[in-house]
């Protein structure tokens, strides 16, 4: 399984597990620090739509590939999603 796969695999259980939120760490080449961004469970079936279509299996931005994704969790406690992301951030 790539990563991308693994992502999408994640938002699945999330969906299945009736998760509240989603979230991804984002690294910019361009930027100093990392991106955490949390969606709701309302964007999880778009979400999982984009990332499929806008990155490509290593999870680096078909667009732009100085941004790329380098971690993501689900959960319904925002406390417990940072601290599963806390060595990401």
């Amino acid at each position: 399984m790539n990563y991308k796969e693994s992502l999408l695999n994640m938002i699945d259980i999330a969906i299945d597990n009736k998760s509240k939120y989603i979230a991804v760490v984002v690294v910019n080449a361009n930027s100093k620090g990392r991106e955490l961004i949390i969606n709701p469970t309302d964007n999880f079936d778009y979400k999982k739509e984009y990332y499929n279509n806008a990155y490509d299996d290593t999870l680096k931005l078909k667009a732009c590939k100085d941004i790329s994704i380098v971690a993501f969790a689900h959960d319904s406690d925002l406390s417990q999603l940072a601290y599963k992301l806390r060595y990401w951030l």
